[in-house]
């Protein structure tokens, strides 16, 4: 998505994750302005893994990539 896409998803109440491998494992979020932050990290990808399984069960969060 570009830049502009993310910015009115987040405008209409969309949280926007991505997964990060580097330099930690990682889930970061879109922010306005500031681009891609990290929300939240882990010790393993299957701890991260878990944790999408229970972020997909909310309509309003969205991931721009997901590899599960």
């Amino acid at each position: 998505m570009t830049q502009e896409s993310n910015d009115k998803l987040v405008r209409a109440g969309f949280t926007i994750l991505r997964l990060d491998d580097w330099p930690s494992v990682r889930l970061k979020y879109w922010k306005p302005g500031s681009g891609w932050n990290t929300f939240e990290k882990f010790e393993t990808k299957s701890a991260r893994k878990k944790r999408i399984h229970e972020l997909r069960r909310n309509q309003y969060v969205v991931f721009d990539s997901y590899d599960p």
